[in-house]
């Protein structure tokens, strides 16, 4: 049997929040589920989907449909539970919803599994729900309309080549990088600490395996860096907003002007000059949580996405610092992790968006300043 590998930890039960029903693209949909539901008599046994249309052929492929009210997919629940879940089983419904919210990813010797930070409630259950292991063993079995990601790379580019004034290219061997990635993911899990300081302990590590010494990190660096993908981000929602004002978005008009709304909050956490506002601190919840998206992101190799593990962290770091900025505050003038959670795991699911990734790829310059001059707080 493969060995299955989850991070410490490793652990989630679903919250019947209904959120994952929401703003996510619901599909590709394999054409013999569309076709099992049809022969199954959807249509018969679930009012919602006799009064419209429940799917949509596009090119890439067929989707579920949302309602035009709530923006949930028609087979939601009043109880936000699955209605073709609780009709037919959970082997009728589409490989990305028994999938979700599990990233898998294939190696030689091994099945990754970790919880994806796109589900709102993961803070909620990551220590005391259901192991990880108990409930992937046959997810990644199932036909889906894409193959699972695998990787078995020769080389891992830990920060990229890019010039003056960046300090040259790190690059170690799978084997030498999967040895340092486990110690830095155990460091991680024994360690409450920012972000940031995580980061930096990252790249400091990556530096002294190939005999080198990094930046030491720099908060107003990191600060610009950070203002300058934010501007950036703010463009793509604007952009975004008004296409789908105009019909030619993706009917998530309500998702990308909460957004928008929440990325303008976070903005207004840096100063004029963009230079050094750290932002709300995170309480020691949400600073555990945070070490347990950033050991997921390492051992799922999610920065692959990136090209390189400073960029990949670099996104990772953007993703947590517009969601602690944006996030209300408890009245210690702290950010919980529910709090964090419920800014950070909708964020998310906008810069993992594989539309977004041309935007992203000409902004890699600052994730990568990003990753290189996070301060050890």
């Amino acid at each position: 049997m493969t060995e299955i590998r989850v991070p410490a930890e490793g652990r989630w039960s679903c919250q019947r929040c209904g959120k994952c029903c929401h703003d996510f693209v619901l599909g590709p949909v394999e054409p013999e589920i569309i076709a099992g539901l049809q022969a199954l008599g959807v249509e018969r046994d679930w009012a919602p989907a006799a009064a419209s249309p429940w799917f949509v052929q596009r090119p890439s492929g067929a989707f579920l449909v949302k309602s035009p009210e709530t923006g949930a997919c028609v087979f939601l629940r009043d109880d936000m539970g699955c209605a073709i879940h609780g009709l037919y089983g959970a082997e009728a419904k589409p490989a990305f919803c028994r999938i979700f919210p599990f990233l898998l990813v294939r190696q030689a010797e091994a099945l990754i599994a970790v919880a994806r930070p796109a589900c709102a409630e993961l803070h909620s259950s990551y220590e005391s729900g259901q192991p990880i292991t108990e409930q992937v063993a046959t997810l990644a079995e199932l036909p889906r309309p894409t193959p699972l990601p695998t990787w078995q790379p020769v080389r891992v580019v830990v920060v990229p080549g890019m010039g003056a004034p960046r300090p040259e290219a790190v690059v170690l061997s799978r084997e030498r990088w999967e040895e340092l990635e486990a110690e830095l993911r155990a460091g991680i899990h024994a360690t409450v600490a920012p972000p940031a300081a995580h980061i930096a302990r990252i790249r400091q590590a990556a530096f002294a395996a190939v005999e080198r010494r990094g930046p030491p990190g720099n908060g107003p660096r990191m600060w610009l860096a950070l203002s300058a993908m934010i501007r950036v981000m703010i463009m793509v929602l604007q952009a975004a907003r008004q296409a789908e004002e105009e019909g030619r978005g993706s009917g998530h008009l309500r998702l990308v002007c909460w957004m928008e709304e929440q990325i303008t909050r976070a903005r207004q956490g840096l100063s004029s000059g963009g230079a050094s506002r750290p932002g709300p601190p995170l309480d020691d919840g949400a600073q555990r949580y945070v070490g347990l998206l950033l050991r997921g992101e390492l051992l799922s190799r999610n920065f692959r996405t990136q090209g390189s593990v400073a960029a990949g962290l670099g996104l990772s770091l953007l993703n947590v610092e517009v969601a602690r900025r944006a996030a209300e505050t408890n009245d210690e003038g702290q950010v919980t992790a529910a709090a964090f959670a419920a800014i950070h795991s909708r964020w998310v699911r906008l810069t993992r968006n594989g539309t977004l990734d041309p935007v992203l790829e000409r902004a890699r310059p600052a994730l990568v300043d990003l990753f290189l001059h996070a301060p050890p707080e």
